[in-house]
């Protein structure tokens, strides 16, 4: 990637079929390839330079991951959430989704070129936009999360 520069690969969303029933879940092929994680509402930004964090820690892929829930585990099935992540696919940094903004200080208007695939869903560019809304608002939990 040039420097300077950011990709950001989303997880497949679930898919509803009927009020009460979802497709089978099928995870998007290339985040899979990057990833290995199957669980939806996920994000992958892999960075062209360094970034660091608050705590000065320094690095270059973040992956954005949902928390574990019993309640929803129950029904659902288990969750890696963000310690699995780091723990079974080698992420070194891995963040709750509930957790992002006081660890990160990212915009994406600081990256001069951002690679997202354009095979994705329509509504790829609003989940960007939530995405960096988010961020940049320093928010301490994304509501109804989407991605």
């Amino acid at each position: 990637m040039p420097k300077n520069s950011v990709a950001v690969f989303f997880a497949n969303p679930v898919r509803n079929r009927a009020n009460d029933m979802d497709f089978q879940y099928h995870q998007d092929p290339d985040f899979y390839y990057l990833t290995g994680y199957t669980e939806p509402h996920t994000v992958l930004m892999i960075f062209s330079d360094d970034q660091q964090a608050n705590s000065g820690a320094k690095y270059n892929e973040i992956v954005f991951a949902q928390s574990r829930d019993p309640q929803s585990e129950m029904w659902n099935g288990r969750r890696l959430g963000p310690d699995g992540v780091r723990e079974k696919l080698g992420f070194a940094t891995v963040i709750d989704h509930e957790q992002v903004a006081p660890c990160f200080p990212l915009s994406f208007s600081i990256f001069r070129k951002k690679f997202i695939p354009s095979y994705q869903s329509i509504f790829i560019h609003t989940r960007i936009l939530v995405l960096e809304n988010f961020l940049a608002q320093r928010q301490t939990k994304i509501y109804g999360w989407t991605f």
